[in-house]
């Protein structure tokens, strides 16, 4: 236990010493585009000048906080890596760290969703309709409630219900 919080507690200052040394003006590696489907439709749509710069002006306000969310995202996946081959094998802090990564996920998901709803205002309603279907990669004329694909939900076993550690079957 106590190797696990000793192993979280570094995760926690090395994200966060990336954080600031971002702050500080020095540029984090990029992992790579994070919304590939966000900037391929947003290629795709004939947009003005304005709305361009308008657009850029968005995703640029975001850049810092995308870049530190990504370095973080580096060092969680690294820190999962090190935690599956570590002998004896520790299910708890695995799990933690699973929880960690997830969590970075979702900040960048929400993201995401922030600059997607800045950006529809500034596109006309054919616009807003041809990057919603480019979004979602459906078909014209499609919905996306359309369940004729629907996957069935998936299972999940508790490896430990009282933690919370799930894993899908």
């Amino acid at each position: 236990m106590k190797r696990s919080l000793e192993s979280l507690l570094a995760i926690c200052v090395l994200a966060l010493g990336c954080a600031l040394e971002h702050a500080q003006g020095e540029s984090a590696p990029r992992v790579g585009d994070p919304w590939p489907s966000l900037y391929l439709a947003l290629a795709q749509l004939e947009l003005s000048g304005a709305q361009r710069e308008r657009i850029a002006a968005l995703q640029k306000s975001e850049a810092a906080w995308i870049a530190s969310l990504e370095r973080a995202q580096q060092i969680a996946e690294a820190a999962l890596r090190e935690g599956e081959v570590r002998q004896p094998f520790d299910s708890t802090h695995v799990g933690i760290l699973v929880r960690r990564k997830a969590e970075i996920t979702a900040y960048l998901r929400g993201t995401e969703s922030r600059l997607v709803s800045a950006i529809l205002p500034l596109l006309e309603p054919a616009q807003r309709s041809a990057f919603s279907r480019l979004r979602s990669g459906s078909a014209p004329g499609e919905g996306v409630a359309s369940g004729a694909h629907r996957k069935p939900p998936r299972l999940h076993a508790q490896a430990n219900p009282a933690d919370g550690s799930g894993f899908p079957l």
